[in-house]
């Protein structure tokens, strides 16, 4: 057991990366001391875990005020809602498709497939300044 996840595997190649972002407030787990090291990851706990790498490296972007309405807000858990938003302002992520008014389809639920991952830590990489 790590960072009081039971289900972190001592040892294993993951062990000390969940420890470490555990220690520093970026990832919770599930709660009953759960992880879940090889569950996939909805769209908006990946916001989550992104918004909050930037509050750990104080990243300071500036993001307007304005509210977003997304076609599938009532879908958005009140835990991500502000990392949807702020994340969805500076481009990491985006909607899976729009609706027939123009909103954009986030899916704050479906899980992350490899690609939008890879996209949304591509997107967020880029914004972090490099000197």
């Amino acid at each position: 057991m790590y960072a009081n996840f039971a289900d972190v595997v001592q040892g294993s190649w993951y062990e000390t990366a969940v420890g470490w972002a555990a220690v520093n407030g970026i990832v919770q787990g599930y709660g009953e001391g759960f992880f879940g090291p090889n569950d996939p990851i909805a769209r908006q706990d990946l916001a989550v875990i992104l918004e909050r790498y930037m509050d750990f490296i104080d990243l300071g972007l500036n993001v307007n005020d304005q509210w977003i309405l997304f076609a599938d807000e009532a879908n958005i858990s009140s835990y991500a809602m502000n990392a949807i938003q702020t994340l969805n302002k500076l481009g990491i992520i985006n909607g899976v498709g729009m609706d027939s008014d123009g909103r954009a389809i986030i899916d704050p639920k479906g899980n992350a497939t490899r690609a939008q991952a890879a996209a949304m830590l591509h997107r967020f990489i880029q914004l972090i300044p490099t000197s």
